[in-house]
């Protein structure tokens, strides 16, 4: 039965914004990719070993898996028989002016990448079942079926301490700029006034809106840009302490530490 919500909160999907395959993988990958779309995908036939930002999932028949667009991810095993999923990709602009992108976010972030239920699993078949027929009408089905999807999971997984509001275009505007000057030093001064308001008050809406302070997302983003660095570059700590905006060698171990809980050098040896 469908679950008709306010419009305003439904999840609006278009051809430029939303796109759905069905794919079979015989062959595991080797290497982390993320992406510039959320990504929801139901497991149809077979089983795999999925890597989502270094957290093992075994996936089988009917498992949802969900990322989102900065998730590192790969699929590292698959069963003799290979893997089959129906992939529906989702650009962020589809989540504006809805609560759906921040609960999407938190969700991840909070390694629950993997979802069994069977009602949200058949509303995903309802939405291959439109996309594959094309009938009059079927984007808006499927607009209101995803809609249906975010309703009933953030009915189903509680997540604590998060206020779910809506995603505005100027938040993303923000969430953009941090992600494209994440080497730079990024002050709240500067991005308040980008915003229209007050250093206080968008400090609060910016906790409001993502879940988490305006400094402990610039942490948390310099530091994956870190560990980035780390994994792929020959670079020595030094070096991609500054390169990752920091003013010293010591507030960027702090801060490293304060967000995995480990010391860079800790994580450089261990690749």
């Amino acid at each position: 039965m469908l679950i008709f919500v306010w419009v305003m909160d439904m999840i609006n999907l278009n051809k430029k914004n939303f796109s759905c395959e069905k794919t079979r993988l015989h062959i595991a990958k080797n290497e982390m990719s993320a992406y510039s779309d959320m990504r929801i995908c139901i497991v149809k036939d077979g089983t795999a070993v999925w890597n989502i930002d270094g957290i093992v999932y075994e996936v089988k028949p009917d498992d949802i898996v969900i990322m989102n667009d900065k998730q590192k991810r790969m699929i590292t095993k698959t069963g003799q028989e290979g893997l089959e999923y129906f992939l529906i990709r989702i650009n962020r602009q589809a989540f504006l002016n809805t609560s759906h992108l921040s609960y999407f976010l938190e969700l991840t972030k909070a390694k629950k990448s993997v979802i069994k239920d069977d009602g949200l699993a058949n509303i995903l078949k309802d939405v291959e079942k439109e996309y594959s027929s094309k009938q009059d009408g079927y984007m808006e089905m499927i607009s209101a079926k995803i809609t249906e999807f975010f309703v009933i999971l953030e009915r189903k997984i509680h997540l604590d301490n998060v206020t779910y509001t809506k995603m505005d275009k100027n938040m993303i505007k923000v969430l953009d700029y941090i992600e494209a000057n994440i080497k730079e030093k990024i002050t709240l001064c500067e991005v308040s006034e980008m915003y229209g308001m007050t250093d206080s008050a968008f400090s609060r809406h910016f906790l409001k809106v993502n879940g988490i302070s305006f400094k402990k997302y610039i942490m948390t983003k310099k530091t994956e840009y870190a560990i980035y660095l780390l994994e792929n570059t020959d670079k020595c700590v030094t070096d991609i302490a500054y390169e990752c905006g920091f003013s010293s060698i010591s507030g960027f171990y702090d801060t490293f530490k304060k967000v995995t809980g480990r010391t860079p050098n800790r994580i450089s040896s261990m690749i």
